[in-house]
């Protein structure tokens, strides 16, 4: 056999073996997509059960509660419909509403201790015994109301006749959180800045400022003349729903939320006035739990 025709055999040997490991190799890229790995690490349960304790209740789960939280959530590789039912059982625990309480009088309140409260009421109750006073017992009756309303609130948030926003109107409509915001204009800052996390614009001022002092004024495109009228408007704003979204994102997910989820749970929230709803909605993400 001549050199050319070895050479010539030689070349048509390496042309049919490329071509066969080109088709080989499409097949197997094409034939062999890799499923995603479903594993969830014992960690990542284990960080969201003490997360969800901590979050909604202010502890850690006991052993018993921790064990019980795993096991629920590995049943089925950290579903949906289990990380749910876990939640539910978190936010049915007695302290609950307890630490939802302390929450807010830490923010608005100052952490102030609810002997205060009842020591108070007790002076006003003195108060409008001695008939020196007379003059003052009307103002000295409102006052004692208002105070006896936030004696009120827990237990009314446990038994379910209360609800988050209940509790957010007792604890800025009492005398406490008046003489913490004394005046008017401080009165109107801090409900902006505590529940939407911004100061008012000067317009949203001036409007607030007047309807507090009783003049006819529009805020949220609602008019009031008085105090009552001003908390009665700002509570049942889209402002003030989408203030708690944006807090509970901050507080959980330590950021603000995007404008389709801010949207979203606004008119969620809205609708339905339920704020344990919302927490879960956002404590059961991925996100929270960190996958």
């Amino acid at each position: 056999m001549t050199l050319k025709i070895k050479n010539y055999l030689v070349l048509i040997i390496i042309i049919m073996a490329f071509a066969s490991c080109k088709k080989y190799d499409e097949a197997i890229i094409t034939g062999n997509t890799v499923p995603p790995d479903q594993t969830i690490s014992n960690t990542t349960i284990e960080n969201f059960v003490n997360k969800s304790y901590i979050s909604l209740l202010g502890r850690k789960p006991n052993s018993v509660e921790f064990s019980a939280g795993v096991s629920l959530l590995k049943l089925n590789n950290l579903s949906a419909t289990d990380r749910n039912s876990f939640l539910n059982q978190v936010l049915s625990k007695p302290e609950y509403e307890a630490h939802l309480f302390d929450i807010n009088n830490i923010d608005l309140l100052n952490n102030l201790d609810t002997n205060e409260f009842s020591g108070k009421i007790l002076l006003f109750q003195f108060l409008l015994s001695d008939s020196s006073y007379i003059s003052y017992w009307p103002i000295l009756q409102i006052e004692m109301a208002r105070l006896l309303v936030v004696q009120q609130i827990l237990p009314q948030l446990q038994n379910g006749t209360a609800k988050t926003i209940d509790l957010h109107r007792v604890l800025i409509d009492n005398y406490f959180f008046d003489q913490i915001n004394m005046g008017s204009l401080n009165f109107v800052v801090s409900m902006y800045q505590h529940f939407l996390r911004r100061y008012p614009t000067e317009n949203e001022l001036n409007n607030g400022i007047a309807m507090v002092d009783g003049d006819f004024a529009i805020t949220f495109q609602q008019t009031g003349n008085s105090k009552t009228d001003f908390i009665t408007i700002f509570f049942a704003s889209n402002d003030y729903c989408e203030g708690q979204v944006r807090d509970l994102y901050l507080r959980y997910l330590f950021r603000e939320p995007t404008s389709s989820e801010s949207a979203t749970l606004t008119i969620q929230y809205k609708s339905s006035n339920d704020y344990k709803q919302l927490q879960q909605t956002i404590l059961v993400t991925d996100e929270f739990i960190g996958l």
